[in-house]
């Protein structure tokens, strides 16, 4: 069995996915990641530039005066930066960067029609070993267009036949609310995989050094989902 999940966001696979893809690694499983979006959207651009007082240090960031190996970090240098710590964290997660397709779809703005035509393409991808391809991403009951529009693009190709039924990861944000009669499932980390979980924020997006080019870009972001993630490692799920 292979297993694809489709990541809206960098950081997505771990705040909202992590222990789904421990669980098929450790069963022995292919796991392949793909990155939708570029993250030029991610607000947390303006934290480290300065531009607006940072949440996570409570202060105005200067790049000069910190030395930030990349200087004022302009959009080339954000996008670079998330894609980056995305590797990252597939590599100490286990995935290997040749089982990750990074796309640059607009942050914020990515179509239904693209996670499409991006699904059909992993599905006829000859690097992508069956016999049977498993298609998973975040819940079309998610409150983020990009979210939507990836769970929205597999559900269609689930009812149409061209895919198996997927599996939908819930981010923590929306654990309460969603309808019923969803069939949601918790799948709960073991100590194994919550060391690792640890270690993917720990030393990736909560890695602050700029003066190395580790700019916590993640944990900027999102502070709050990755505080949370780590108090409770559980990933949340549905099929409907």
């Amino acid at each position: 069995m292979t297993h694809v999940f489709y990541v809206p966001h960098a950081d997505d696979e771990t705040l909202t996915m992590g222990v789904a893809i421990l669980q098929c690694l450790a069963r022995g499983e292919e796991v392949h990641l793909v990155l939708m979006t570029d993250g030029s959207a991610c607000g947390s651009v303006h934290f480290l530039n300065g531009t607006a007082k940072c949440p996570v240090h409570e202060k105005y960031h200067n790049p000069l005066e910190e030395r930030y190996l990349d200087g004022m970090l302009d959009t080339q240098d954000h996008v670079a930066a998330r894609r980056k710590e995305f590797l990252a964290a597939a590599e100490r997660l286990g995935v290997p960067s040749s089982n990750c397709r990074v796309y640059g779809y607009k942050d914020g703005k990515l179509t239904e029609e693209q996670a499409r035509q991006v699904a059909l393409r992993v599905e006829n991808d000859e690097d992508v070993p069956g016999p049977k391809t498993h298609h998973t991403t975040t819940s079309k009951y998610d409150d983020h267009n990009d979210h939507v529009a990836c769970g929205n693009a597999l559900a269609a190709l689930h009812e149409e036949g061209t895919i198996p039924e997927p599996v939908y990861y819930i981010k923590r944000s929306k654990w309460k609310g969603l309808p019923s009669g969803r069939g949601i499932e918790d799948l709960v980390a073991d100590e194994k995989q919550k060391e690792t979980i640890q270690r993917v924020c720990k030393e990736v997006y909560m890695n602050w050094d700029p003066e190395k080019g580790h700019y916590a870009v993640g944990y900027h972001s999102v502070p709050e989902s990755f505080d949370r993630l780590l108090k409770d490692f559980t990933n949340k799920a549905h099929t409907k």
